[in-house]
């Protein structure tokens, strides 16, 4: 009929057309692909430190994910900590096979500073893990405390619970959060797509009229 398509129509339009087998195929091979080789060759994939240290720093700049990440953290070292001393385990062997199971950089290099505040100056725990400025000042007077009653273990397990509870907590918030925003995303993508095919419609109608 000669009547020019909406700008947001053939925006859409383009981009539906990037899903034809023959265009979407190969993209995804290439993808694929392009993944693999950063994965296995480049210095800086997912699996390494560095890469690791730095998308946690960028999780502790917001509030929300700095809290949840040193729940999960603080939780698994007062966990095994006390499992491990509980066995008569010396605290500083302790620490030492302790270290290879985090996942966090950040707290890793925390734990290191830690033990070297203990093996080199001769600190106690609770003071070496204050030095760090890592931990939590909960878990630094839940230490404190229990090295001064002789209970670290019990502590350590309490003070376990109290971050694991908090964790589960952080997570249902997050759960009940993504649920809203997924609900209205998608809302959103199909009111866009229902107007980029009304909009061609309407115009075909004014131009009969």
């Amino acid at each position: 009929l000669g009547v020019p398509m909406p700008a947001m129509s053939r925006f859409i339009f383009a981009i539906s057309d990037l899903f034809r087998p023959q265009i979407a195929l190969p993209s995804l091979v290439l993808a694929v692909g392009l993944g693999y080789a950063l994965r296995e060759w480049s210095p800086l994939t997912f699996r390494s430190d560095l890469m690791r240290a730095r998308l946690t720093k960028l999780g502790y700049l917001f509030p929300p994910i700095a809290v949840t990440l040193k729940a999960i953290t603080h939780g698994h070292w007062a966990r095994v900590l006390s499992l491990q001393l509980d066995a008569g385990v010396v605290t500083t062997k302790a620490l030492l096979a302790l270290i290879p199971s985090l996942k966090d950089p950040l707290f890793k290099r925390a734990c290191r500073e830690t033990l070297d505040g203990m093996e080199e100056d001769g600190l106690p725990l609770s003071q070496a893990m204050a030095r760090t400025g890592y931990f939590d000042r909960l878990m630094i007077g839940v230490v404190s405390t229990g090295e001064e009653t002789g209970n670290i273990t019990q502590m350590l397990d309490f003070a376990a619970n109290l971050y694991e509870d908090e964790f589960r907590m952080r997570l249902e918030m997050l759960e009940q959060f993504i649920s809203p925003v997924l609900l209205c995303f998608c809302g959103l993508l199909a009111g866009v797509w229902t107007v980029a095919i009304l909009l061609p419609m309407g115009q075909m109608i004014q131009s009969l009229t």
